[in-house]
């Protein structure tokens, strides 16, 4: 079976900005596949919401494809508050249509630029049994100042300083007669770390017993490429390889651990690129890369919040036997 990859369209206006990506399979049978990502706004007040709308469509004998999941959206300075799906087959001249709706309520979480990463779906060719990817592009929104609320009194800049400063002051009373009666210890609100995140989705997303191993293989891939995005800043789900791997020599990672994660991005670009079916053992072998490597940092990362919690607290246990030893 031969592929046509046909083209991107990225455009753009005022309100919206839309990615689309299709892709065209023909043998005996025609199914063309389109994945589009669309946003209603370039710009979003703080206490606003926008509308990200992905939409997938799959036109023609389509009993012959294997249609994945559609791939969460990756986010920067955004986050979901909301969405909702949709699913719908109808009959044209090209032969069946099905298209699949996805909305996303998005929010802003602080002022400035922030991304929506490629959006993606797999699909599997079920006669040839290969495997094709589309993704669409990144979008940028910018996020700007809150606007006025309707039906809200806009108050001085003078009094809201004045009844912060108030509100402060009470609770500061409180909470320091509080400590004084009990004389506890503060507790600390519970951080989730990066690497326990990634932890829980690799047992949450990765099927040990999957008897499709490529498939596996490629989400093992990309949950590592996410956790690289969050944890240094970097777009790793675009980055390439090589790349990939300069930089986390440069971050001084054990030579054993580039070295299998060297490896793992070898087979995940062979696997994804042109088909080929993964073994047990090198599954088995990325899986333990990812997961020691996650657990290493996990460690050290647990090492430095015990830490500074118990930083912290030595200010409070002296300030409350200063106290005692007063009374």
């Amino acid at each position: 079976m031969r592929i046509i990859i046909a083209f991107i369209v990225l455009f753009s206006s005022v309100y919206a900005q839309t990615d689309i990506q299709t892709d065209s399979t023909t043998s005996d049978q025609r199914i063309t596949v389109t994945l589009s990502t669309s946003i209603s706004t370039k710009e979003i007040p703080l206490n606003r919401t926008a509308c990200l709308t992905v939409k997938l469509v799959w036109e023609g004998n389509i009993d012959y494809i294997e249609m994945k999941e559609i791939e969460e959206p990756i986010l920067s300075n955004l986050k979901i508050v909301g969405s909702s799906a949709s699913n719908k087959t109808m009959d044209s001249a090209q032969g069946i249509r099905s298209v699949k709706e996805i909305s996303y309520i998005l929010q802003p979480q602080s002022l400035g630029m922030g991304y929506v990463e490629t959006v993606g779906v797999s699909y599997k060719d079920k006669l040839s049994g290969k495997i094709y990817h589309l993704k669409t592009e990144r979008i940028g929104i910018e996020a700007v100042s809150a606007v006025p609320e309707k039906g809200k009194v806009q108050l001085s800049w003078l009094w809201i300083t004045a009844g912060l400063t108030l509100i402060a002051g009470v609770a500061l009373v409180i909470y320091y007669f509080y400590k004084r009666r009990t004389n506890s210890e503060e507790t600390e609100e519970e951080i989730q770390i990066i690497e326990e995140k990634y932890l829980n989705e690799l047992k949450d997303k990765v099927d040990l017993s999957s008897g499709d191993k490529s498939e596996q293989f490629i989400i093992l891939s990309r949950i590592f490429r996410k956790y690289l995005s969050e944890k240094y800043g970097i777009s790793a789900l675009e980055t390439t390889t090589d790349e990939l791997l300069n930089f986390l020599s440069s971050e001084k990672l054990e030579e054993s651990l580039l070295k299998k994660s060297e490896i793992l991005f070898s087979k995940a670009d062979v696997v994804k690129f042109s088909g080929k079916n993964a073994t047990q053992a090198e599954f088995d072998e990325a899986y333990t890369t990812v997961e020691t490597i996650l657990e290493t940092y996990l460690n050290r990362e647990t090492k430095v919040e015990d830490e500074k919690q118990k930083k912290a607290k030595k200010p409070y246990k002296k300030f409350f036997k200063k106290d005692k030893e007063q009374r």
